[in-house]
């Protein structure tokens, strides 16, 4: 009994061989677990669909993959068994799938299913990549389908530019040669320069120089990299972009004239671009900072306003060979957050051609000039320089308030006064450069100084005369000291003589004219001295206090006329044109 069972199975299967040829796969997405589901011949069978395209529940291998297997020739053909005969019952072609399936792209609604590969056998493959997180044991054919078809319809799609655009670097780069300008003809290769001002910063008096921070973008045609007339790649209109073609590509011999050094950013990367046009326009953009001169005339400083540029040229190809030109709109442009610490923002660039003025023994090279104002701001000046030396000075003409026998006060006041103005002057003196003309902070520290020496040399007079005055009054007290002593000494010796001349009997003639002599002397003294008593004497302190009265209104409004001629004359150079 065991065996005939065992014959009967053997049969069986033998039978279904002779029948059934191996099961055909197709490829599907790489990289992921993978089912294939096929739609039943009944849209509205979803159990016939959970039961012949089962998938595995989460966290374990999928299901097997299902396949129907293509019917043999016909000259091969068979009765099919009744496993044959249901799935024939179950599956049967169908050149669209059901309405309730759709796709994400609209372009596959349309098509259908129209792109997919079809077993022979009628049914549809769909390769499925199973969500590893999902909980679920049943899927939506609809989801499914969006989630695999329509990605990979987009890759292929990436898959196909990034071919074309291989193509046409390889079209393109096949007969170019990056030593030799674009080919114009007889005329001269146009280089269109255009910029945008990041930030102006560091400009320095001493040396002369500053820095900007910009974008310096240049752009050409170069026909040879065109591809818009080639007929297999005109649909292609994206640009080319691609830092490996700075090194295969022609690009001017741009520089600065007036440039000492630079460089380019380069973090995260080099901060370049190029960009190719399918006409062959090129652009070419760069980051870049760079260190300026300029030439500065500091007549008027700190109330000056410079003139600084930015000279573009070629260093090689002369003007018939290669010339630059500004762009018609904004050529230069300036970041919203520009901001200058010592100078004004300006506000423009004023752009120029000077090709015609710069040509040396070699040839005639192209020119473009880009030039802004700098115009210092003055109250920071005012704050560190002016002021505080108004103050000393203002400070040092106390000294006329001080008594001028109180020289341990005012010399020490007038002399520290002057300690501070040349320790101002020579600060300011150590931030500018050593020039050959006069500068006008320089005329102020020149007049600050002669002011405070003045107060000092106005002490020095206010004592000598004092001193005249006193040795003066020294000399006309002795004097009467001497006389008052002197007429006292004859009134004595006359009194006397009149007593001997009592005591005698008489006096001669010689003695009589004595007397009367004496007598004349002493009369025309008394009347002298009652003279002198009675002319008014200047008290010894009125001399010096005269001079420091004058001093205290000489001195400032001298300095206050200063002042004005100092402020209107620099001042009105600074707003002249």
């Amino acid at each position: 009994m065991t065996q005939s069972y065992v014959v009967i199975i053997l049969l069986h299967l033998f039978c279904i061989r002779g029948q059934v040829q191996d099961p055909v796969t197709y490829p599907t997405a790489p990289k992921a677990s993978q089912h294939t589901f096929y739609r039943p011949a009944n849209p509205s069978d979803s159990t016939a669909f959970r039961q012949l395209n089962p998938v595995g529940p989460v966290g374990r291998s999928p299901a097997p993959r299902v396949v129907v297997p293509p019917p043999p020739p016909a000259q091969q053909q068979q009765q099919p068994t009744h496993q044959a005969q249901q799935h024939a019952n179950v599956y049967r072609p169908d050149p669209g799938l059901p309405a309730g399936v759709t796709f994400g792209d609209p372009e596959l609604n349309s098509q259908r299913i129209r792109h997919h590969q079809v077993p022979p056998n009628g049914g549809y493959e769909i390769p499925y990549i199973s969500p590893p997180s999902s909980s679920k044991t049943d899927a939506d054919p609809a989801t499914m389908l969006n989630q695999t078809i329509v990605p990979q319809k987009l890759e292929r799609r990436s898959s196909a530019k990034s071919a074309m655009r291989d193509q046409i670097v390889n079209l393109i780069m096949s007969k170019y040669r990056s030593y030799e300008r674009p080919p114009t003809g007889a005329n001269a290769t146009h280089v269109i320069v255009f910029m945008k001002i990041l930030a102006i910063f560091s400009i320095d008096v001493r040396t002369m120089d500053y820095y900007v921070d910009m974008l310096l973008r240049q752009s050409w045609k170069d026909r040879r990299l065109s591809w818009n007339e080639v007929p297999a790649f005109q649909n292609y209109t994206e640009t080319l972009v691609s830092p490996k073609l700075k090194e295969q590509l022609w690009l001017p011999d741009l520089f600065f004239r007036n440039g000492k050094d630079g460089y380019l950013h380069k973090l995260t990367l080099p901060n370049y671009l190029l960009r190719v046009s399918p006409n062959g326009e090129v652009l070419y953009s760069q980051k870049i900072t760079m260190r300026f001169s300029c030439q500065m005339h500091l007549q008027t400083f700190p109330m000056d306003t410079q003139r600084c540029m930015i000279n573009i040229g070629s260093y090689g190809y002369t003007v018939s060979e290669l010339k630059f030109l500004w762009r018609s709109e904004d050529p230069v442009e300036l970041a919203d957050a520009l901001q200058l610490s010592e100078f004004e923002t300006p506000e423009s660039f004023r752009t120029e051609d000077c090709s015609g003025n710069y040509s040396t023994s070699t040839g005639a090279y192209a020119c473009l000039q880009a030039w802004f104002p700098l115009q210092r701001q003055l109250g920071s000046y005012l704050a560190t320089t002016y002021i505080p030396n108004i103050l000393i000075i203002m400070v040092s003409w106390l000294s006329f308030w001080v008594n001028v026998d109180s020289a341990p006060a005012r010399v020490p006041l007038g002399l520290l006064s002057l300690l501070g103005i040349l320790t101002q002057a020579i600060s300011v003196s150590s931030t500018l450069p050593r020039v050959s003309y006069i500068k006008a902070i320089d005329v102020w520290m020149i007049f600050s100084i002669i002011f405070v020496i003045g107060v000092l040399v106005e002490y020095a007079v206010a004592l000598t005369v004092l001193r005249k005055k006193q040795a003066e009054t020294w000399h006309e007290d002795v004097k009467m000291i001497v006389h008052e002593e002197l007429t006292r000494w004859c009134a004595v010796c006359q009194q006397q003589q009149l007593a001997q001349l009592q005591n005698s009997q008489g006096l001669s003639r010689g003695q009589l004219e004595f007397c009367e002599e004496m007598e004349l002397l002493l009369t025309s003294q008394l009347i002298n001295d009652s003279k002198e008593k009675t002319k008014p004497r200047r008290p010894p302190g009125l001399v010096e206090s005269e001079i420091d009265n004058y001093s205290r209104f000489l001195f400032p409004a001298c300095y206050i006329l200063y002042n004005c001629f100092y402020w209107a004359y620099y001042l009105g150079l600074k707003h002249s044109p």
